[in-house]
């Protein structure tokens, strides 16, 4: 859905205009868009997208071009990644190219705080389902942090063997963590235990910058390498050969996120 990058075409990487990151709330009522205008437009589903309009593989009826966002708030840098607190309505994360983590109330319109741990820019943010106050980030520093919406800093980091690009939780196992780097490789931890990985593994022939869980035990990866691919992971290990590839994706810059 959304975009980010600096490399391949790099003019439109630094157009005003680029989407970097969209994402929905629980409710699926309402959206946030960003990227690199700096600024979370917040968006009424309903109203952006009418029940009329039609969605076909022939044809796309875009946001209506009198959509008005429900809430603006301004951002410090473009925005790389959002996600809404599952279980907070007003709450949601953003991650920028300086490396900050933002925290918003967005009925109030505003950052509630701002984390800077982070070294280089992050790309992704998620919420865990299991634990709803915490959410990891990931870092061209080659870390994942993470962190509890109560505490000023994060509270766990997990290096990385490379530039890290996405970041999701396992949506049933409250414990496991996945996250795709630039070493074309796919890692999931028990964040109980952060001297090893569960898994290791090479999932492409470029950097994966998005992943997400379809169930406890499937994960999606996506790639620059132009590819979607669909894995089954079977007592934290991933089956070597994917059970589904998906193409059609045209690579116009570095990251495009799942």
């Amino acid at each position: 859905i959304g975009g980010a990058g600096n490399g391949g075409n790099a003019k439109k990487a630094r157009s005003p205009d680029m989407i970097r990151a969209i994402a929905f709330n629980r409710g699926q009522d309402h959206f946030a868009v960003s990227g690199n205008s700096c600024v979370v437009q917040i968006f009424n589903y309903s109203t952006a997208v009418p029940e009329s309009s039609v969605f076909t593989t022939d044809s796309f009826s875009p946001l209506s071009s009198t959509s008005v966002p429900s809430t603006i708030m301004k951002a410090f840098a473009p925005v790389t990644s959002i996600c809404w607190n599952p279980f907070r309505r007003e709450q949601m994360c953003s991650t920028d190219l300086r490396g900050a983590v933002i925290l918003w109330d967005v009925e109030a319109q505003g950052a509630l705080s701002e984390f800077n741990d982070h070294s280089k820019s992050a790309w992704a943010v998620d919420f865990s389902l299991p634990e709803h106050d915490l959410f990891a980030t990931a870092s061209d520093d080659c870390s994942v942090r993470i962190w509890h919406t109560s505490q000023s800093s994060s509270t766990a980091q997990i290096k990385a063997p490379a530039e890290v690009l996405s970041v999701k939780w396992n949506p049933v196992l409250e414990n496991q963590l996945a996250f795709g780097c630039s070493d074309k490789r796919v890692y999931c931890y028990d964040i109980r235990h952060f001297d090893k990985p569960l898994y290791g593994q090479e999932c492409h022939r470029r950097a994966v910058c998005g992943l997400d869980w379809s169930t406890k035990d499937q994960l999606f990866t996506q790639s620059n390498d132009e590819t979607v691919r669909l894995w089954s992971v079977q007592q934290g290990k991933v089956n070597p050969t994917p059970l589904k590839e998906y193409h059609g994706h045209k690579q116009l810059a570095n990251l495009v996120t799942i």
